[in-house]
C-alpha cells in the first residue's frame, strides 16, 4: 500500500477515533461552572425550559419556579460554596428551599399550561435566553426520563426550527413554546 494510503488511513482512524469525544463536549454538564460562566440571560432561558417541562410534561411541580425566584438564589450557592461547583445546577435547585407560589395582591398569576412562556415570550426574548430555554427543556427531558418526548438534536437546532416554524405561523402569539417543540420530537417508530 503506497505511504500517503496509509497516512490517509492513520488520519482517518484518529478522526473517527475523536468523533464520540467532539459530540460529548458539545453537551454541557448543567453544573456550577457552566452556571457561572454563562450568560444570565441563558441562566434564565435555562430555568425557564426546566421548569417548564417539568411541571406542564414530567408533572413534578417540585421546579415550579421562575427565574426570578430561584436563580440568584443558585447564583448564590455556588458563589459562596465553591465545592459545589461540580454538582449539577438541578441537584442544586432541588435541595434549596422552595420559592412560596403564591402572589401577592397585584401579582402576576397565571393559570393557563406553561404560564407566559408563550411565541410571545419568545419573540420577546434575546438568543441567549431562547438558547438556554430550549437547553433547559431538553435536560428536563432527558434528566427525568420523558418516555413520551425524546429529542436526538442540538438546542440550537430546535431554536432554529422553532425560529422557521414561526416565519410561516404569523398568528401563533399565545401558542406555549413547548408546543411548538414538541413538534420537532424525535418520531416512535411504528413497530
Amino acid at each position: 500500500m503506497p505511504r500517503h494510503f496509509q497516512l490517509a488511513a492513520v488520519v482517518t482512524a484518529v478522526f473517527l477515533a475523536a468523533l464520540p469525544s467532539c459530540a460529548q463536549s458539545q453537551q454541557h454538564a448543567f453544573d456550577g461552572k457552566w452556571w457561572l460562566n454563562v450568560n444570565p440571560d441563558e441562566r434564565s432561558g435555562f430555568v425557564n425550559g426546566f421548569s417548564d417541562c417539568a411541571v406542564w410534561s414530567a408533572h413534578n411541580n417540585s421546579f415550579n419556579a421562575t427565574p426570578e425566584q430561584i436563580g440568584d438564589k443558585i447564583t448564590e450557592r455556588y458563589e459562596t460554596h465553591k465545592s459545589s461547583l461540580n454538582q449539577s445546577v438541578i441537584e442544586l435547585w432541588k435541595n434549596l428551599p422552595t420559592p412560596m407560589q403564591k402572589t401577592s395582591a397585584g401579582g402576576e398569576t397565571w393559570s393557563n399550561p406553561h404560564w407566559y412562556l408563550n411565541v410571545g415570550w419568545w419573540l420577546s426574548e434575546r438568543e441567549p435566553s431562547q438558547s438556554g430555554y430550549i437547553e433547559g427543556y431538553l435536560h428536563c427531558s432527558k434528566s427525568l426520563s420523558l418516555s413520551s418526548e425524546s429529542y436526538s438534536h442540538s438546542a440550537n437546532f430546535y431554536s432554529n426550527q422553532i425560529n422557521v416554524y414561526l416565519k410561516t405561523h404569523k398568528t401563533a402569539e399565545k401558542v406555549p413554546v413547548a408546543t411548538i417543540l414538541q413538534r420537532f420530537r424525535d418520531q416512535k417508530e411504528n413497530k
